[in-house]
């Protein structure tokens, strides 16, 4: 993580299960002393926490009772292998040589921008396309944060279309960042936090079906696994909630009735960050069934500095461009597509403050 981040110090938490908090790795000093003290406790081999108050059994992931129920896994190969539109840093291009081979009748390009407006209250679903560029036909840099591309034949008609995210710096949330930082204590220690979370994977889970990711977090980054940490709560939403505001559902105060109210009015964790100089960003998969969304008012404004609900909204509405059972959009996988715009993020804000969080549900 020093390549990422070499001017300040980093905590990321990686969710596994609902409440996403499971491994955490920490930079700051001292931290891996405390590392280390729990590391030293709990050795024993038949119980997964064995302290005083609390014993919890250690159960083998790979047991002969739950074989059956175990599922293969594989790896996710989009059915389309190559695509004819590709960007690196903020530069859209046109392979040619794939056009000609996959889509002969292409001709030129056009893109719009996805856009919703950051300070104006608008439905949680609502987006629009805007400032449709002039055709081209060679490499274009843009200064926009999504944009949708759509390709024409000769008779313009559309044959090809797709969608881009871009992480750009963003003069008000520079200016707000400058001034809140201006007024916290200066400290030696400056932590940006980095929060990825995979809805619904266990710990077990994790040890069956993500070996590789779970012994580079473990063996590369010395994470730390929170043994014994559950969720309070069956379901996503009920889970999240606390961990975000350190408040139960119903102590917010939220229950059913207020399923046609916004959440914009609670003080979430990402608000606290960015009071503090914090740049924000909020980003989930599966548009329809996100945590603050699905049958639920979402928010009126965006929650975040940075947040891709307009991308996601934009790409789910152009159907003629997913396959894989709903999983890729042309060659890139979905979740390839979301990471992107993370990755994005870190490498623009590598030295500033930042608060990040990303849930993966689909």
């Amino acid at each position: 993580m020093k390549a990422i981040f070499p001017k300040r110090r980093t905590i990321i938490l990686t969710g596994i299960a609902s409440i996403f908090l499971i491994t955490m790795y920490t930079e700051f000093q001292g931290s891996m002393k405390n590392i280390a003290l729990f590391k030293s406790q709990n050795v024993n081999r038949f119980l997964l926490i064995d302290t005083a108050g609390c014993k919890i059994p250690k159960l083998d992931p790979f047991d002969s009772s739950i074989y059956w129920y175990m599922g293969s896994a594989s790896e996710l190969k989009c059915e389309v292998k190559k695509d004819l539109l590709y960007t690196k840093n903020n530069v859209l291009f046109i392979n040619w040589p794939l056009v000609k081979y996959y889509v002969p009748s292409l001709r030129y390009c056009k893109y719009d921008v996805i856009w919703r407006p950051a300070n104006v209250e608008t439905h949680n679903n609502y987006f629009q396309y805007i400032n449709e560029s002039q055709p081209f036909t060679t490499n274009q840099t843009i200064s926009d944060e999504f944009i949708r591309v759509r390709c024409f034949n000769d008779r313009n008609e559309i044959v090809y279309r797709n969608a881009f995210s871009f992480v750009h710096l963003k003069r008000n949330v520079e200016k707000r960042c400058r001034e809140n930082e201006l007024k916290q204590t200066k400290d030696k220690t400056i932590l940006n936090i980095l929060m990825i979370g995979v809805d619904s994977v266990s710990r077990n889970n994790m040890i069956r079906y993500m070996p590789k990711t779970r012994n580079y977090l473990l063996q590369k980054m010395s994470a730390l696994e929170f043994l014994g940490y559950n969720k309070v709560a069956d379901n996503t939403f009920l889970n999240i909630v606390p961990m975000t505001t350190g408040k139960f559902v119903h102590e917010l105060p939220w229950n059913a009735s207020l399923v046609n109210v916004t959440f914009d009015k609670y003080d979430f964790i990402w608000n606290k960050f960015s009071r503090k100089g914090y740049r924000t960003l909020y980003s989930e998969d599966s548009p329809y069934g996100q945590i603050f969304d699905y049958q639920k008012a979402g928010f009126s404004k965006p929650q975040a500095d940075y947040f891709d609900r307009p991308f996601s909204l934009a790409m789910e509405e152009m159907t003629d461009i997913w396959n894989s059972d709903h999983h890729c959009i042309h060659a890139r996988p979905e979740t390839d597509i979301v990471l992107e715009y993370t990755r994005q993020f870190i490498e623009k804000f590598r030295k500033s403050l930042f608060f990040h969080l990303h849930s993966l549900l689909d």
